[in-house]
């Protein structure tokens, strides 16, 4: 195999509109699982949490910036004392120093956030959690006529993009 083929691959990936995601660093990690946090307070009932097993945090370029953006995917469950569940995502924008050689006093700024699954309408995997081009790509499962409210079994793969005049904007693609 030659040296030039994997270059070439990522070009060719970069060409076609996909970010190079990654995990965040541990700073970045601190800082996001803070916003989370002020986040699912605004959008719990008092009763529902967000488990951190089910959440997926996603940095790289989304936007047309210097710096690092953010997706994260993540559930709160437990509304008014059950067990139903709502999963949300979540789009931030890296914040830029305004002062040479200063940085800024926070990495990242929510642009938007939506409801994009629950229970008995469609449960997405966190582990497939993709960047885009101000878009993350997600496969998961929506219920069938005969599923219980447990076991979506439907396969799904929908793109979420960022539009700055709608928010997050679905588009549902082939699983």
């Amino acid at each position: 195999m030659s040296r030039g083929r994997p270059a070439f691959g990522l070009s060719l990936l970069l060409a076609c509109g996909f970010a190079v995601a990654a995990e965040p660093s541990p700073a970045e990690r601190h800082e996001l699982e803070g916003e989370l946090a002020r986040l699912v307070s605004l959008l719990s009932d008092g009763y529902a949490k967000a488990y951190p097993e089910y959440r997926a945090i996603r940095v790289g370029h989304l936007f047309p910036h210097e710096g690092n953006d953010a997706a994260v995917l993540f559930s709160i469950e437990g509304y008014a004392g059950t067990n139903d569940h709502n999963e949300y995502l979540a789009y931030f924008s890296g914040v830029a120093p305004v002062h040479a050689g200063k940085p800024p006093p926070k990495r990242f700024q929510l642009l938007a956030f939506s409801q994009i699954g629950g229970r008995s309408w469609r449960s997405y995997d966190y582990e497939t959690l993709a960047l885009g081009a101000s878009a993350v790509t997600i496969r998961g499962n929506a219920y069938g006529e005969a599923d219980p409210a447990c076991c979506p079994s439907v396969p799904i793969r929908t793109t979420f993009r960022y539009d700055p005049e709608r928010g997050i904007v679905e588009e549902p693609q082939p699983p």
